[in-house]
């Protein structure tokens, strides 16, 4: 039996719900840091005087834990 599955092993079906976020981690808060990426994908990050600015794709848990630091 042929296995379509097989061509993308490292991508999940949950992949296609992922949230584009951007967020700004103050230096205070470096497990959010740790946590974004452990939890999600980090596409960049830098740093400024306010903190670690970092833009990642997570799911509707990485969101919620880091909502109050998204930019608008």
């Amino acid at each position: 039996s042929t296995h379509l599955g097989h061509s993308f092993p490292t991508r999940r079906s949950s992949d296609l719900t992922l949230k584009k976020i951007e967020v700004l981690i103050p230096y205070t808060d470096q497990a959010m840091v740790a946590y974004l990426h452990r939890g999600s994908m980090v596409d960049s990050e830098e740093y400024n005087e306010e903190g670690t600015l970092m833009s990642v794709r997570g799911d509707d848990e990485v969101y919620n834990k880091c909502k109050k630091y998204i930019l608008t």
